[in-house]
């Protein structure tokens, strides 16, 4: 089924898999670590995701610009996935929660620099005609790491908290979670630097610019995450609902959808059109918000992240086949990176707006959910008026 994709392709999607093992192993407990054990309040949470958003935006569009400029990506990438890996190793340490944060936002600065590079080797490891299942297979190994780090997190808790929050067992399991990502990092020192088919242009950002086509794509993907908060609000408000062992279990049902629907999303960009296939993805994450925000329940919580998961299966994958069908192979990163950059600079107001409005009187937790609510139909109105296919 894979045999038609790339080397790089393949080492990419075991080295996704790996970290994302180690991440989705930390990400469902860290808003609860933050609030139970370190006593943080919920907007730390918001200020944190979005600090995190910050660093991603603008490290992803350095990178991206410089990657072009000197025509390779291998040793940026290993770079990001390191930095990320080393600043989940010292989670096990901390004793406040703003070290919590900055960690944090190391980490994503790790993201930051690996993911234009990363997705600009794939583009160019690739021909026209596997982009997006390449594209899709790589999303589909990390989702499929991101499914396992929640099983492994369940497990776990089962066997060290006891149901029960602890800071001991907490700190363990950081540990334990730097193993596979050590793991994959040594899987990436096999990757081949792939040289771009043409000289970088001198000033990348022009070329860009002059797209009309990606432009207004990336100015409207762009409105669409200023609504695009953290998926641990979603598990904040399914935590009213659920006991803590319920957590990982919920959070391992949104990675199982983005694992199930990663590939056939890449495929599914490639057979009907990116916008056709974001159209729906932005359906999607209406119907878990409308759920979230009105008609929240054990078993509606489940649809909605079953649905989440699918929203973020397209909009890790289309994106970026929209986005290398319409540039030239010289301008990849750039582009990459800037879609990229301006995307999770608009998660920065995002998760920080998530945060106040959740403890605002006036409408309550719901109003977090109201406000995302009000961006995505905008998005959907914008992505219909102003961007071709």
């Amino acid at each position: 089924m894979f045999k038609d994709l790339s080397r790089n392709t393949k080492i990419l999607g075991i080295a996704s898999f790996l970290v994302d093992v180690s991440s989705e192993m930390i990400f469902p407990l860290l808003p609860f670590f933050l609030v139970t054990i370190l006593g943080a309040p919920v907007f730390a949470v918001g200020l944190m995701e979005s600090l995190g958003g910050l660093a991603v935006a603008l490290t992803a569009i350095l990178a991206g610009f410089y990657s072009d400029k000197i025509g390779k990506r291998k040793n940026i990438i290993v770079l990001g996935y390191g930095l990320s890996a080393l600043s989940k190793g010292f989670l096990a340490l901390v004793t406040s929660w703003g070290q919590v944060i900055f960690l944090r936002v190391a980490e994503r600065i790790g993201k930051g620099l690996r993911d234009a590079p990363r997705d600009a080797l794939l583009g160019l490891s690739e021909t026209k005609l596997t982009l997006g299942k390449a594209f899709g297979f790589r999303k589909f190994m990390d989702n499929l790491g991101a499914a396992v780090g929640p099983l492994v997190a369940v497990i776990f808790i089962a066997f060290f908290f006891n149901n029960q929050h602890s800071d001991e067992s907490y700190r363990l399991l950081f540990i334990i979670a730097v193993v596979p990502a050590v793991l994959g990092i040594m899987a990436l020192l096999f990757l081949r630097d792939k040289p771009s088919k043409s000289e970088p242009p001198k000033i990348a950002f022009s070329h860009l610019l002059s797209n009309v086509k990606v432009r207004n794509f990336i100015i409207v993907m762009t409105f669409l995450y200023l609504g695009v908060f953290s998926v641990m609000f979603f598990l904040l408000r399914a935590n009213d609902y659920m006991d803590l062992i319920m957590i990982p279990i919920i959070y391992l049902a949104y990675n199982v959808s983005y694992t199930i629907f990663s590939l056939p999303s890449g495929i599914m960009a490639d057979k009907l059109g990116s916008k056709v296939t974001l159209l729906f993805a932005m359906l999607l994450l209406l119907a878990a918000l409308i759920v979230a925000a009105f008609m929240p329940s054990l078993q509606s919580l489940f649809l909605a992240f079953i649905a989440l998961g699918w929203f973020m299966a397209i909009v890790k994958t289309a994106p970026q086949v929209f986005i290398v069908n319409r540039m030239s192979n010289n301008n990849y990163a750039s582009a990459l990176g800037s879609y990229r950059g301006l995307t999770s600079m608009a998660e920065f107001p995002a998760n920080l707006l998530a945060g106040l409005l959740w403890v605002v009187p006036v409408f309550g937790v719901p109003g977090t959910f109201i406000f995302a609510i009000a961006t995505t139909v905008l998005a959907i109105v914008f992505l219909l008026v102003f961007v071709r296919d």
